[in-house]
Formats: structure tokens, sequence, C-alpha cells
């Protein structure tokens, strides 16, 4: 009779056994997500090699903007620039249209002066460097102005500000002058090229010249 029972009790563990292992192992395919269908192919839950609930891109490319730099074939030079030779170095250092400025009367008193009507003064600072004349005279004579008629203009000579542009100046080799020449001109008037006369030299200075508007 015992051993009646110790069978019975056997074979029932094992089938408890048997079945808890295919429990296990449905559990474990259920987790992989991965289930065989009856003709052997992936169903619903197939394993694609992807992670759910993500989207795959593609990467981004850089979006940084190209800046292109625009580059003038008109001749001449800025404001700012220098024009060099190899004895004379001239650089107009800025440029402003004024109908009025200050200059110092004969009575060595501050007075205004005012353009006529239809009128503007074209009012520039400029620096002039002997750079390799033992000697050299320099002006504000030296500075001329043309339209976009080709007219020549000379400087206003009445100037007398007080940061005036030497009218005449002996420069030794390395020292310059530096100073405001002024203009007159039409409010209208276009094309404005400035001009410097380096004198004596076997250099091209046809395109030393500045554009000033």
């Amino acid at each position: 009779m015992k051993k009646s029972t110790f069978a019975v009790l056997l074979v029932f563990m094992i089938a408890v056994i048997i079945l808890s292992g295919c429990t296990a192992t449905q559990e474990t395919e259920n987790n992989g997500e991965t289930t065989i269908s009856g003709d052997g192919s992936t169903g619903a839950g197939e394993n694609t090699g992807e992670t759910q609930g993500q989207e795959q891109t593609e990467p981004e490319t850089g979006t940084g903007t190209e800046t292109e730099t625009e580059t003038s074939d008109e001749p001449g030079l800025k404001i700012g620039e220098t024009a060099a030779t190899t004895d004379t170095e001239v650089t107009v250092l800025s440029a402003e249209f004024a109908t009025t400025y200050e200059y110092i009367d004969f009575r060595e008193e501050t007075a205004v002066r005012t353009a006529p009507e239809g009128r503007t003064f074209l009012i520039l600072q400029v620096k002039v460097l002997n750079a390799g004349r033992e000697t050299d005279y320099v002006g504000a004579g030296n500075f001329t102005l043309t339209t976009g008629t080709a007219r020549r203009l000379n400087h206003d000579i009445f100037n007398n500000r007080a940061d005036e542009f030497p009218q005449t100046r002996k420069l030794y080799k390395t020292q310059e002058a530096e100073g405001s020449v002024i203009f007159e001109i039409s409010e209208d008037a276009s094309g404005l090229k400035l001009f410097y006369d380096f004198g004596e030299t076997e250099e091209d200075t046809s395109e030393l010249y500045w554009n000033v508007s």
C-alpha cells in the first residue's frame, strides 16, 4: 500500500514539474515578444531589431549659414585705406558731409561757416607720411576732388579750423602731417573721387585715389 501511494506521489510531482517548465517557457517567449504562428512565420510581436516606441532618424547635417564675401571690382581706395609710393604714404582717415563747420576767425575766436543754399561741405581727415625722401613739402593743395562730371575742385583755402591740414609744411624723412581738408560741393554731387599729387615719381599713381561717394 505504501509503495502504491509513493508511486502516485512521484507521478504527481513529475507532472507538476513538467507543467511548470512549459509555463516558464511560454512566459519567456512572450517577454521576448516573439510568437510563432502555425505556418512557422513570426506574428505581430516579431522582433525586428528596432526598439519599439522609438523612431530612427537620419543624422542631421550641419546647417551653418555660409557667408559670402562681397568684393568690388571698382578701382580706387576706400576711406580709411592708404595710398603709398616708395616715398609717400597718404591715408584718408574719415569723410563726412556737413552744412556748417567751426573755424578760427581773424580775431582768433571761434566762428561758424555755413554752406550756401544747395551746397554742402565735405570734411576729410587726412594724414601724409614722408616715407622715403630726405625732405618733402606737402600741403592741402596736394588734394583735389572730382565729381561725376570729371570737374576738379580745389580745397577750401578758408578752412582755418583748429585741425586744419597745413597749407605748406616741410617734412623730413619719417615725419608726417595730419589734419582736415575741406571742399565745398553741390548737395547732389555724386561719383566723388579724391586725388593726391604725389609729385615726381616713376610709379603708376593713376588708381591711387579714394572713392568718397
